[in-house]
């Protein structure tokens, strides 16, 4: 007989479809979900409960999602590493041994970032004077669309600062963390102080939160709806937002390509490869 594997993605940002489980070959058979998708993408995001020791190979059938580092991993969906070019078998399917003691351990195509990573780190701010959070609008799903403020209220000058216009484009947010860490910390040097924040983490808060891609969502998605009459909520609300404001900046992060070419963050000179690490 086999060995029982228990695969799902019932979290937030959890995203999988299993196709097929040979308990007795240890491999799976899987693909990224597509819903609300009216493209091909690449993220998946999936955790495997209470899994048998040994290696398991995981095959994905819909297209090269595996990248060069392997999957992203978590045993607890806060502190997140990558498994390891080791692992990768091709593009689209890797390998990982579990000890047969884990009780979760959940395999991603890059570092997730969900509202709960965001509110521990707002956390650790929320109490400064210079800092104000508000609701920009309920989202189409009942969610509110946080607002984060940063700097003096009589401030005459605005940057607005949006990311996840694209749901999965996940390590834009570590990028956002940055950034507001050193602002955050510097209000009062001469670069920041004339000016105030207005930041909107999520602006595609539903697919963040349920784990869709985002990208090329009918009938358009986030990114393509700045236009006369916009469809979702969050970007009609920022849009008049930022027409009172009348911002001089507006950054909007995002993420590149899954990997290749102008895409990957390496130096041609000495072949060295930078990734992120969330610790």
């Amino acid at each position: 007989g086999g060995v029982y594997v228990n695969i799902h993605s019932d979290y937030p940002g959890g995203n999988i479809k299993v196709l097929e489980i040979d308990e007795d070959n240890k491999v799976v058979k899987l693909e990224q979900d597509l819903r609300n998708c009216a493209q091909w993408w690449f993220y998946w995001n999936f955790c495997v409960e209470y899994p048998a020791k040994g290696e398991f190979i995981f095959e994905f059938c819909n297209g090269e999602v595996v990248g060069p580092w392997g999957p992203a991993i978590s045993y607890n969906r806060k502190d997140w590493d990558w498994v390891g070019a080791n692992s990768r078998l091709s593009p689209s399917s890797f390998r990982y041994t579990f000890s047969g003691q884990e009780k979760k351990v959940y395999f991603c195509f890059s570092l997730p970032y969900q509202l709960e990573d965001f509110e521990r780190f707002y956390s650790k701010y929320g109490q400064l004077s210079c800092v104000e959070r508000k609701v920009l609008t309920v989202s189409e799903r009942g969610r509110q669309v946080p607002l984060i403020i940063v700097g003096k209220q009589d401030a005459k000058r605005h940057i607005f600062l949006t990311c996840r216009h694209h749901a999965c484009e996940s390590v834009a947010s570590y990028v956002l963390e940055g950034f507001l860490d050193t602002v955050i910390n510097n209000i009062e040097s001469s670069i920041y102080r004339n000016f105030q924040f207005h930041v909107v983490p999520f602006v595609d808060i539903d697919g963040v939160e349920d784990g869709e891609q985002g990208k090329g969502r009918p009938p358009h998605d986030h990114n393509r709806d700045y236009i006369d009459e916009p469809i979702y909520n969050s970007t009609s609300s920022l849009m008049k937002y930022a027409s009172e404001k009348k911002p001089e900046i507006f950054i909007d992060l995002h993420c590149p390509w899954k990997w290749g070419d102008s895409d990957d963050i390496s130096s041609q000179r000495n072949n060295n490869v930078f990734f992120m690490k969330r610790m």
